[in-house]
């Protein structure tokens, strides 16, 4: 699947969901219960303790972080869909059946706003592609620097969408997608502006 398109048909943002959070949360788990084994502690509080490992990580870390590791969203010339992630169980969906996506949609007709948010400030849609991208010494996703699209529609709900994964993984394919990004606001009559936090 191509991430940008001449034709400018698709543009793909974030991270895929994928089975990683399912996989990597039991494998911790075992990891503490062999590490409190060979301390010689009781199996029983072992068993305990990588059971509670996986359903900390499974129902809590992933819950928390997901917006960051797996935000993935898509805009063309017909809208904007994204995967909703405001609620508890939004999140907990995505984590435990991360095959079934279920995009929402956003009109442009029904876009009232548009900004850019980084950490400090908001960017227009002119300094869009002279963003730089943190890349923390170890991937945390606390320690992202937000980048994130505002969406404000007509009926006043807001919707966050993440750009920090691309920007931390490839800054240059990101300044180039967020041109075409912006150039698709600019053809619907919308422009990502400069609102004051």
């Amino acid at each position: 699947m191509k991430e940008v398109s001449s034709m400018v048909d698709k543009i793909y943002f974030g991270r895929q969901p994928s089975y990683a959070p399912l996989i990597k949360s039991p494998i911790w788990g075992l990891i503490v219960l062999f590490f409190l084994m060979s301390l010689s502690v009781p199996l029983w509080i072992a068993l305990v303790a990588g059971v509670g490992v996986i359903l900390a990580l499974l129902l809590v870390y992933y819950p928390t972080y997901i917006f960051h590791l797996y935000d993935r969203w898509m805009i063309s010339e017909n809208g904007i869909r994204y995967l909703p992630m405001k609620t508890y169980g939004e999140k907990l969906h995505i984590i435990l059946f991360p095959k079934q996506n279920n995009f929402r949609s956003i009109q442009f007709e029904n876009i009232q706003t548009a900004r850019i948010i980084s950490r400090t400030e908001v960017k227009d849609s002119s300094d869009v592609v002279a963003f730089g991208a943190y890349i923390p010494e170890v991937f945390m996703p606390w320690m992202l620097k937000p980048h994130i699209l505002e969406i404000k529609q007509m009926d006043g709900k807001l919707v966050y969408l993440d750009l920090s994964w691309d920007f931390r993984n490839n800054k240059q394919a990101t300044n180039s997608k967020m041109i075409q990004l912006q150039n698709i606001f600019k053809k619907e009559n919308k422009i990502i502006m400069d609102v004051d936090l």
